[in-house]
Formats: C-alpha cells, structure tokens, sequence
C-alpha cells in the first residue's frame, strides 16, 4: 500500500456520494428514506413539491405526524380517485366538526362551573349535565377516525 492509495479510495467514494446524491436531488419522481419503523427521515426536493409543501421539513413533519390523508400512486382509477378524495373532504368535516363542538362543549362547561361557583346555594341536578374529558374525547375520536380512514 502506497501513500497515495487511501487519499484515491476516499475521492472515489467522495464521488460516489455525489453522484448518489444528485440523482436523489435531481430524479423527476419523489423519493425519501424511511426508518425501519416507516418514519420519513429524508426526501428529495421533488417529493416535497409533489406534495405541496414549502420544504422537506414541513413535508416529512406532516407526514411522520399523519397529516397527509392517503398518498395516491400513478396509475390511479378515476372513479376511486373521486371517492378518495370525497372521503378526505368527509374526514376534514369530522375533524373540524368535531373541534367545534368539543370547543363549545368546554365553554359550557366552564360557564356552568362559574355559575355553580357563584351560586353555591343553588342546587344544580347533575341530570342532564356533562362535563368534557377532553383525553377521553380525543382517545375515542382517534379510534372512530381510524375506523373511517380504513
């Protein structure tokens, strides 16, 4: 072994990475890495404009976090892509629908708790009376999202 030998072997695998590297940047075709748990760790600047985000961060954050409804492959069938996107379009309603009214469901109950506090000597029958737990209501939403989104 010469003293030229490692210096060469390290070029040569400079420029490997490289050329790996500009074909993940440079591919017409979105492309990422995952772990071996699925989460995405990396993406090529072409995924990240396929799924309309301002940079890979955002994009693999949405979908490492489960924000993206369904990535659909090519070819697709146009009757299937219609219903996919209709129950994304009903999955959004769920979620906004559903944020609503544990919204207004706590400022209910927070009224009703001020106003047994500022009059105690009011008997309030608890018939009729919820109080929101909002851990219960996101546990038991997430189960019927997972349900719906199958």
């Amino acid at each position: 072994m010469d003293a030229k030998g490692p210096p060469e072997i390290h070029k040569d695998d400079t420029s490997r990475e490289d050329h790996y590297k500009r074909l993940f940047d440079d591919a017409p075709i979105g492309i990422y890495r995952t772990t071996l748990k699925g989460r995405i760790v990396d993406g090529n600047p072409t995924l990240v404009r396929m799924l309309g985000y301002p940079d890979l961060e955002s994009a693999v954050a949405a979908i490492n976090k489960g924000q993206v409804y369904r990535y659909i492959l090519k070819p697709w069938e146009n009757d299937e892509l219609k219903l996919l996107v209709k129950q994304a379009l009903d999955y959004y309603d769920v979620l906004r629908d559903n944020r609503t009214l544990t919204h207004i469901a706590r400022q209910q109950a927070e009224y009703l708790a001020s106003i047994r506090k500022q009059f105690p000597q009011i008997p309030f029958p608890r018939e009729g009376l919820y109080e929101v737990d909002t851990d219960k209501v996101s546990r038991e939403l997430a189960e019927l999202l997972k349900k719906y989104s199958a």
